[in-house]
């Protein structure tokens, strides 16, 4: 709130002027149209301060002075807990693995974490992994729930599910699964031309090369081995590589990561 409170309009102003440019605009668009009829459009109407393409910089270095984030509320005895690694940056083939690897690890129902933690163990109601991709940075993390006696336990199964992806990558059937759910899910997305802009517009922003499709995301899904999920894995995980963030009524001494 204080924060806000001391934005001004010079400051917004400010805001407008380094950030609106024609240099860090692009169009993306799907349907009934030619590019140069849309390009046409927005040159005449849309008046933005010239400037020179927006460059992105290399990959942000790690950081590992504060591994542990807590935000602490008393009294409350569920404990909301993110536990993940730096990833790289869009556009990075590893991506497609560490996709892979989320989405058996952590991606819905019958994911192996939901499996150990949900169904055999009753530790969590929900736990999901993901991967977020930005222009300078990625995270790859699990997200879940659990009452605060259990945070230990819980960190200690999503560790040796990790573990066991580093040491043997995922199976061949995980493998095929992931794909296949990955596949037909974002084929079952793109029904509309919203959804074809909401895909490539991030990408499209930052890769400015304008090379990058659909088609090129599946096949480097379909690409994805077993020996890729190995070495990919112990590329971004490991011991000297995770951060924790947690929100509940817990001490950073409390947890104990054990690899």
């Amino acid at each position: 709130e204080e924060t806000i409170n001391f934005i001004s309009r010079d400051d917004l102003i400010k805001f407008r002027d380094k950030y609106f440019t024609s240099g860090r605009l692009s169009f993306v668009a799907s349907g009934d149209i030619e590019i140069q009829e849309l390009k046409t459009g927005f040159e005449n109407t849309l008046m933005l301060p010239s400037s020179d393409p927006c460059l992105f910089p290399e990959d942000l270095p790690i950081i590992r002075k504060q591994i542990f984030s807590v935000e602490p509320y008393e009294k409350i005895d569920q404990a909301y807990m993110v536990y993940g690694f730096r990833a790289p940056r869009i556009l990075n083939p590893d991506e497609y693995t560490l996709n892979v690897i989320a989405e058996i690890l952590g991606g819905g129902r019958a994911s192996t974490l939901n499996k150990k933690l949900r169904y055999e163990k009753g530790l969590v109601y929900n736990v999901s992994a993901w991967l977020s991709s930005l222009a300078d940075c990625g995270s790859w993390a699990v997200m879940t729930s659990t009452s605060k006696d259990k945070v230990n336990e819980v960190i200690e199964i999503i560790t040796k599910e990790i573990k066991r992806v580093m040491d043997n990558g995922l199976t061949q059937e995980e493998i095929e699964f992931a794909k296949n759910k990955i596949i037909k899910s974002k084929l079952m997305e793109m029904q509309t031309s919203g959804s074809w802009v909401g895909f490539h517009s991030h990408y499209e922003s930052i890769s400015r090369t304008g090379a990058w499709t659909l088609e090129d995301y599946l096949k480097g899904i379909e690409l994805v081995t077993q020996e890729k999920t190995k070495e990919v894995a112990n590329s971004y995980f490991g011991k000297d590589k995770w951060f924790i963030g947690i929100c509940g009524d817990i001490k950073e001494g409390d947890v104990e990561v054990v690899w």
